[in-house]
């Protein structure tokens, strides 16, 4: 069926485009910039899909971008910490869904996924997230207020029988990202000293998140959750790994979730004064300290999937990252030398 992809010059769009082509799709995008997606796309090594210059705040690009397709994958996203971009925010995360996805419903589509993330249902105090937890948005950050309110407005539609596929990412790693994700930014810090507190992180390989989108358009069309969460890695074990794959002795340090909690509280007030980017904020060190992990096993027997192990995703993204220049060969130690292995 012919499919249209939005986010398709991002990481998750990208990466599920190509699985979405090779499985035999023909696949649409619409883009801000077709040079710009002709350059992601000549990076993963796949032709550049039919595309359609227009964005998903815009309706009229929407509706021109879905004539003649069958079925839509929503990846579109804004992220921002920063409380002066929350208009813009709004207005691609909570909006362009509405465009897209409410504009795919009307015409009668059937096959129809957005792209949330589980950070749009974490709350430390309901335990581990599943398919029934509740959209929340604990503490405010303009990202993630927009996704709880955009997961909201879509189980509204789906209680009306729209036939809405929702997949709930971890933090997503992986080779070959046009925009380096939070996880991907925090390598280079964790690879000069590894921060030991409570907690952990799910993380889920790009190309296995591609393959859950893949196998959703490969099933009959009916609204329903899919949580893609990855594997659970405590804070300990994801320094262990980063170690082994690189063979290097990475010094660590240990810090109580409390104190980055409080510092991340610290950072929010600094930055109402002088604006930065490095994300220590009060919602990054809960989620960090926090996390209390993702039943992504509905999703994995359901769609008859595995998640690949973690070795093989850090050392994919460590070398890709090696190779584009985001990491010394200091930092990623045999991994620079080992033949792509």
């Amino acid at each position: 069926m012919k499919l249209l992809v939005t986010g398709g010059t991002g990481f998750v769009g990208s990466h599920t485009a190509a699985a979405l082509a090779a499985a035999g799709h023909p696949v649409r995008l619409l883009v801000r910039s077709r040079q710009k997606a002709k350059a992601v796309f000549e990076a993963l090594g796949v032709a550049l899909p039919e595309c359609v210059t227009g964005d998903v705040t815009e309706p009229g690009s929407v509706a021109a971008a879905l004539d003649g397709c069958e079925g839509v994958l929503h990846a579109a996203a804004l992220v921002a910490l920063d409380a002066r971009q929350a208009a813009a925010v709004e207005r691609t995360n909570l909006e362009g869904t509405r465009h897209v996805i409410g504009e795919a419903h009307r015409r009668g589509l059937e096959h129809i996924v957005y792209v949330s993330s589980v950070s749009a249902l974490f709350d430390p105090e309901a335990g581990t997230i599943h398919r029934d937890s509740e959209p929340t948005a604990l503490a405010g950050s303009v990202y993630s207020a927009s996704k709880a309110r955009t997961e909201r407005w879509i189980r509204e539609l789906q209680a009306t029988g729209a036939p809405v596929a929702v997949t709930y990412p971890g933090g997503v790693l992986g080779p070959h990202a046009p925009i380096l994700t939070d996880l991907h930014r925090s390598l280079p810090l964790q690879l000069r000293t590894a921060l030991l507190t409570d907690g952990g992180v799910n993380f889920v390989d790009v190309r296995d998140l591609a393959q859950v989108h893949a196998a959703l358009f490969a099933r009959p069309a009916a609204a329903g959750r899919w949580l893609a969460g990855g594997p659970f890695i405590a804070w300990p074990e994801f320094a262990d790994l980063l170690c082994e794959v690189t063979g290097r002795r990475i010094p660590r340090v240990r810090t109580p979730g409390a104190v980055l909690r409080a510092l991340g509280r610290v950072g929010d007030a600094v930055k109402r004064v002088v604006p930065f980017q490095f994300p220590l904020t009060y919602e990054a060190m809960t989620t960090a300290t926090r996390w209390p992990g993702v039943d992504s096993e509905h999703t994995l027997r359901e769609l008859g999937l595995a998640f690949r192990a973690p070795r093989e995703t850090f050392a994919d993204t460590l070398r890709w990252m090696h190779r584009a220049g985001h990491l010394s060969a200091g930092h990623v130690g045999r991994l620079a030398s080992d033949g792509g292995r």
